[in-house]
């Protein structure tokens, strides 16, 4: 499952940008450079998007 949300993140995050696995359950994002305060903002709602939706498990 963790896996599956890295990879999500991983197409959503772009350039020098990059998601990892860190310890057990945990997540990171590392981000570039970024112009303006307001652009991690929108980027953290992009992710929390990503990480919201549904899982399909199985077949």
């Amino acid at each position: 499952m963790l896996g599956e949300i890295g990879k999500r993140l991983g197409h959503r995050l772009c350039g020098a940008d990059m998601a990892a696995g860190f310890g057990g359950d945990e997540l990171i994002a590392v981000l570039g450079a970024l112009e303006r305060i307001a652009d991690v903002e929108i980027v953290a709602r992009d992710l929390i998007e990503v990480i919201a939706a549904p899982l399909v498990m199985g077949d």
